[in-house]
């Protein structure tokens, strides 16, 4: 089971593809293990997790690093001392285990989710599930993975991404990728700007009809 966000840009995509490769023929030689991406740390950052890594383990493709500690979204001057004492990465919010694992450890960390997904699972395969899933899914407890599960496991892993690496889910970082500056706002594209501040302008080009 691999868990990809759909607010990253990661180039090139043939090292990432690899890296996913890897993590699954890791997770067939390590059934228990629930394997993170990890990025290399540019600069302290409170908008993103971290991994503190340790031992090598055990796997020819690429090294795969037990992950001490996980630490989702610190404060600044935690984010400082993790550059300084080096040993740190960031969490690419991306995952890979598998299912019946990551069942497991929710049983294990977030146990009042499991009656309603075995409800839901006996029901997949029958002609009820979309009503089952409706009705259930809402009740879910409402819950990061990074929190409930990777900051409690002992049996985190983290495989390297060695590509770039940008978080699109802010609109900071939406800005600095699209558009250039001007007067304290970002413009991509033909723009008459006046008077204010702070804005995002993203003007797309729309092909005439003939």
């Amino acid at each position: 089971m691999i868990m990809l966000n759909a607010d990253q840009i990661i180039e090139p995509a043939d090292l990432f593809n690899t890296a996913i490769a890897n993590a699954a023929n890791f997770l067939d030689a390590h059934p228990e293990m629930l394997v993170a991406f990890g990025v290399e740390a540019a600069r302290p950052n409170k908008l993103v997790g971290w991994q503190k890594l340790g031992e090598s383990l055990d796997f020819p493709d690429c090294e795969v690093r037990k992950i001490v500690e996980f630490i989702e979204k610190p404060d600044m001057d935690t984010a400082q001392r993790y550059m300084e004492e080096g040993g740190y990465c960031w969490n690419s919010g991306q995952f890979a285990w598998k299912a019946e694992t990551i069942l497991q450890e929710i049983n294990t960390h977030l146990p009042q989710a499991t009656p309603v997904l075995k409800q839901i699972g006996a029901e997949w395969n029958t002609t009820s599930r979309n009503q089952v899933l409706s009705n259930l899914f809402p009740k879910m407890p409402k819950s990061s993975i990074d929190y409930t599960v990777m900051q409690k496991t002992g049996n985190a892993c983290s495989i390297f991404l060695p590509c770039s690496w940008e978080d699109m889910g802010t609109h900071t970082a939406l800005a600095e990728k699209i558009g250039t500056k001007r007067k304290n706002n970002i413009v991509s594209g033909k723009a008459v700007v006046t008077g204010i501040g702070n804005i995002v302008f993203a003007n797309p080009h729309f092909s005439q009809p003939h």
